[in-house]
């Protein structure tokens, strides 16, 4: 289970792997390069909301939001 948030600035795969606290994701790359799903996919992160993801406290939280920002 995850939310898809969609960043206002590309987030690149490397910032998202960096995340030690919580695991995300940056899924559905493209089939194709068009204009509209290269830029999603740049912008896209998908952060988990599994029941473990309770264990994190409100700052780890933001923290790690914060760090793709």
């Amino acid at each position: 289970m995850s939310w898809a948030f969609v960043a206002p600035r590309p987030v690149s795969l490397d910032r998202v792997l960096q995340s030690q606290t919580l695991i995300l994701g940056k899924y559905y790359k493209p089939l194709a390069k068009l204009p509209l799903t290269l830029w999603l996919y740049d912008h896209l992160v998908n952060i988990p909301t599994h029941p473990d993801v309770g264990r994190l406290s409100d700052g780890e939280l933001h923290g790690v939001i914060a760090g793709l920002l």
